[in-house]
């Protein structure tokens, strides 16, 4: 069913020649090089490069080849948390031979795509990155996002494909309403002084850190020594307790420093989300898709699972590619409505426990006994009989049976579930809850093909290394709220952009104006929160130097350095932390500025993994030289060392669990309703109503990636959305009076998006979809609840009510939309 593919594939583009072919065939041409001269214009929002974006796409027969002398290194990719292995080739143009016919480059053919030209060490040089066709994670596949890696490299110039040049290469400080270049060491000096001012006058829980954790581990490690360490290693005052004692993080999109997962804790032992390996998605014979697309966002691991033949479960507010994929291949789509996954879940294991279909010796062995008669007790209810539950989740009583029986009956079932679960507020931990369970109930957890986990987002750099003084999460101050109520005074930001991937963003800028004395950014490219940002730090990006990360299987992988950051001045966030705490010891005297005086990456590594943390992960065997021989492949933690060799751990769990007893505890989860209100446990400002008929559900695309950082400098990948895109049901499409290529107004009390309308029947009516934190004026964040949200971890961007109305064109288009049906 072509139509549900992520693409406008059926939108008509007029070329300048006066030529019209589809999407897909323009961008065809610009992928491989078939035609040049292509040009064409699209309207963006003026936060993007350009308003006109004129792509000549490349011949491929001029992409240049290597010599045998050029330098060679080997990386991962820097966006999702599959985490595919890339060959890396640098050389300077001069050297470059004359093609001698056919592509040569690493053994694979290099798309335009994969080329860049930049100057290193003053010297003009092109870059290839390349997939790896001897990594194991991805095999030589690659993603869209990957295969134009080469794109994000900067360069001081503007090239065909990417421009690059517009990168934050200096310091700069806020005078007199405007950030102004400065000297790097006299930024540090003043974010140094502000934050032992704002220390003193308000003690540390005025100091807050709004840092991203999938970075990698080395930086997360220099954050975590600085805000939890006791004083003077780091500032946390024991003498005021842990809550006012603490400088308060926020990761990323979550405005709390916890665990997406924190469920898994109680049930599992231990919040670990990635116990499995990708080997299990091939080894599976059913494998369960539940609130992700990983077509979209896991493309190279979602492909893999499709050719290992497993037959594929998708439960989904949307009808994704996956969820036709299921269908076609003897699998089951239930497109539940949003945010009933607990009734529905409940209502599989009511089935499988009726047919008698589930592991009784896994359970007796592995499972707390009295929580198994409690969760008996719970989903043995009369309204969780299938035959009742399609009042609340729309699905259909036999579809649910056959899903039941497909995974009970299965020698493997994978569960995999991500954002539709985990970024739905209150609901996160009964939603994640119930997966969890039902691959208990099962058996499938801590065995080939059979495990429960995220599909993830980025790679996560889950080494910290420093724990959180406040040991309960529930106890660990939401960010977003203590900057709504002015306890928050000095604010730093470190690889996020909150004012578009937050909720509430409206709010939320207010609030930083009204509430924060000063606040702190480092990054990459300007960006929306720069607009309330006092200090900018110019940080380095991937490739520009040396790094760790973790993928989904727990896989540690060496980030390879393989050219300079743009200006002395750029550095890694490591170190410009590092920086400001050693001033704040030698100015102010708050630390030991020693504690801070690390010379290279691969030093804090080496701080990093002897902690307790990095001890348990098996990390001290590790060195960055060891990753570095172990290439693409690296080694999936806990490493341990038996007769002198390495040796990963592929999958977690497959004997006990990381409880006092050995054995996991199941967690019941119930929701109460009525027949004349069928979501009656879903809070008011969620649950769609008369004022506000539609549910707003977010997501990505596989051609975006978060906020755009890098995105929205690629025309290739822009071209593909140029502006947020609210996809509609034509049934609610044919209510508002709406076609494909209008204009939409979405609206709810915390403010008003603009859109535009593509009808698509991978919606479900009285539902809309739109990308999560689009790069614009405001983004769809600024719709969603800062209300509601998980009281363990805050993470809430899912599910909330809209009014919508057509509204004249934002845009002009030479562009014919056509629907998707």
């Amino acid at each position: 069913m072509e139509d549900t593919k992520r693409t406008v594939d059926s939108s008509i583009i007029e070329l300048s020649s006066g030529e019209q072919i589809t999407r897909r065939e323009l961008l065809k041409r610009l992928g491989v090089g078939l035609a040049s001269g292509v040009m064409f214009s699209f309207s963006l929002d003026p936060r993007v490069m350009a308003e006109e974006l004129q792509l000549e796409a490349p011949d491929h027969e001029k992409v240049p080849l290597p010599p045998a002398t050029a330098q060679k290194f080997k990386t991962v990719c820097q966006f999702c948390s599959v985490g595919c292995g890339y060959n890396v080739t640098v050389w300077s143009k001069n050297q470059t031979p004359k093609a001698q016919g056919g592509q040569q480059t690493q053994g694979a053919w290099t798309a335009p795509s994969m080329l860049a030209e930049t100057v290193i060490n003053g010297i003009d040089s092109y870059v290839t990155i390349v997939p790896d066709q001897e990594c194991v994670v991805n095999k030589g596949d690659h993603s869209e996002r990957g295969g134009a890696n080469a794109l994000t490299v900067f360069a001081p110039t503007a090239q065909t494909l990417t421009d690059t040049s517009h990168r934050v290469k200096k310091a700069m400080v806020r005078k007199n309403g405007q950030l102004v270049p400065v000297s790097l060491q006299a930024a540090v000096n003043l974010v140094a002084d502000k934050l032992a001012e704002v220390y003193k006058a308000y003690g540390p829980s005025a100091i807050a850190g709004w840092i991203a954790d999938h970075e990698a581990a080395e930086n997360n490690y220099v954050a975590v020594k600085w805000m939890f360490s006791p004083k003077p290693i780091g500032l946390y005052d024991p003498s005021l307790g842990p809550v006012k004692g603490t400088p308060q993080r926020a990761i990323h999109n979550r405005a709390k420093d916890n665990s997406e997962t924190p469920i898994f804790q109680d049930i599992f032992g231990s919040d670990q989300n990635f116990p499995y390996a990708y080997e299990d998605g091939e080894q599976a014979e059913v494998v369960v898709l539940a609130g992700v697309n990983g077509y979209d966002t896991g493309s190279t691991w979602y492909n893999r699972i499709y050719t290992g033949g497993a037959k594929l479960v998708v439960i989904d507010p949307r009808k994704t590619r996956p969820a036709v994929n299921a269908e076609e291949r003897g699998g089951i789509f239930l497109q539940l409505k949003p945010n009933t996954d607990v009734v529905l879940v409940n209502s599989i294991m009511h089935h499988i426990l009726s047919r008698g279909l589930e592991d009784s010796a896994f359970i007796n062995k592995r499972v707390d006994p009295s929580s198994w008669n409690k969760l008996k007790a719970t989903v043995m209810q009369s309204k969780y009989n299938p035959d009742r539950t399609e009042i609340v989740t729309g699905v259909p009583a036999a579809k649910v049976r056959a899903a039941a029986e497909l995974i009970a009956k299965a020698k493997a079932t994978l569960f995999l579930f991500e954002k539709g679960i985990i970024w739905s507020g209150e609901m996160n931990e009964a939603q994640v809850g119930v997966y969890a369970d039902l691959a208990l109930l099962t058996g499938n957890v801590g065995k080939a093909g059979g495990s429960v986990g995220r599909q993830g987002g980025h790679q996560d750099a889950v080494i910290y290394g420093v724990p959180n003084p406040i040991a309960d999460g529930k106890q660990r101050p939401n960010v977003w709220d203590s900057i709504a109520q002015g306890k928050v005074k000095f604010l730093w930001i470190i690889d996020s952009n909150p004012a578009l991937t937050t909720q509430n963003t409206n709010e939320f800028i207010t609030n930083v104006k009204k509430n924060v004395d000063f606040v702190v950014i480092n990054e990459i490219y300007p960006q929306e929160t720069l607009e309330v940002t006092d200090v900018v730090f110019p940080a380095a990006a991937w490739g520009e130097w040396e790094y760790v990360r973790s993928n989904l299987e727990r896989r540690l992988r060496l980030y390879a350095k393989f050219m300079d950051p743009p200006s002395p001045d750029v550095l890694p966030d490591w170190q410009i932390q590092a920086l400001v705490m050693q001033a704040v010891g030698n100015r102010h005297h708050l630390v030991n500025p020693n504690e801070y005086d690390w010379k290279t990456s691969s030093d804090v590594w080496d701080e990093l993994k002897k902690t307790a943390d990095g001890r348990a992960m098996g990390l001290h065997y590790l060195s960055h030289d060891t990753l570095k021989h172990l290439g693409t492949n690296g080694i999936q933690w806990p490493v341990v060392q038996q007769s002198g060799k390495l040796q990963g751990t592929p999958r977690l769990y497959t004997d006990a669990f990381p409880t006092p007893s050995g054995k996991a505890n199941m967690i019941p989860f119930d929701v109460t309703w009525t027949v004349d209100n069928p979501r009656a446990f879903v809070p008011g400002p969620i649950r769609e109503d008369a004022k506000h008929p539609y549910i707003l559900i977010t997501g990505r695309f596989n051609a975006l990636w978060q906020c755009g950082y890098t995105f929205r400098y690629i025309p290739l990948q822009v071209a593909q959305i140029p502006d947020i895109e609210v996809n509609i049901h034509p049934s609610d499409a044919d209510k508002e009076g709406l076609q494909s290529g209008d204009w939409v107004q979405l609206s709810n009390d915390n403010g008003t998006v603009e859109g535009l309308v593509i009808i698509s029947d991978m919606m479900q009516p009285g539902t809309v979809f739109a990308p999560f934190a689009y790069p614009g004026a405001p983004s769809i964040n600024a719709l969603i609840e800062s209300r509601y949200r998980s009281p363990r971890n805050a993470a809430y961007f899912k599910n909330v009510q809209v009014s919508m109305k057509k509204i004249p064109p934002k845009h002009q288009y030479q562009t014919t939309f056509k629907s998707r049906n």
